[in-house]
């Protein structure tokens, strides 16, 4: 299954987070790194950016370091990660681009761009927002977990 990600990951990594937090992403990862599911990804997207710039910051803390350097081995593993550029990617319904706010719009490329059009977000505005597209699997990492554990 092909799934795309939001910067909740990154966030819920960083030096500062919360362990509870820490101890959901470390779950989320080894149920990717042990199971047949890719990330679609963009290398210009806002999810590698900030992962490059969230890197270094997460040197200061070592369970941090520990989730981005899982993280780094799931993104440059050709089995894990289904790269496209978002100039390639079908193009998106009106309705779903009226509809998604725009700093959020990369996410649904990406997905239009999956065969499973599998979004996991944090951002209960967005789930809210976009789940009623039956096209759109738009849900929780908590969700996705039970889902497909």
């Amino acid at each position: 299954m092909e799934i795309v990600l939001n910067e909740w990951l990154l966030h819920y990594s960083k030096h500062d987070a919360d362990i509870k937090k820490k101890e959901l992403v470390y779950k989320f990862l080894q149920f990717l790194k042990n199971n047949n599911f890719k990330l679609v990804i963009d290398w210009k997207c806002p999810f590698i950016r900030k992962f490059q710039t969230f890197w270094d910051a997460s040197k200061a803390d070592y369970q941090s370091h520990s989730l981005f350097k899982i993280l780094y081995h799931l993104l440059i593993d050709s089995n894990k990660v289904k790269y496209v550029e978002l100039d390639d990617v079908s193009i998106l319904p009106d309705e779903v681009v009226k509809c998604c706010p725009g700093n959020d719009l990369y996410l649904m490329q990406l997905a239009f761009n999956s065969k499973d059009r599998v979004i996991i977000t944090k951002d209960e505005k967005l789930i809210e927002k976009m789940s009623v597209y039956p096209e759109l699997k738009i849900m929780s990492p908590e969700d996705f977990l039970k889902r497909y554990s």
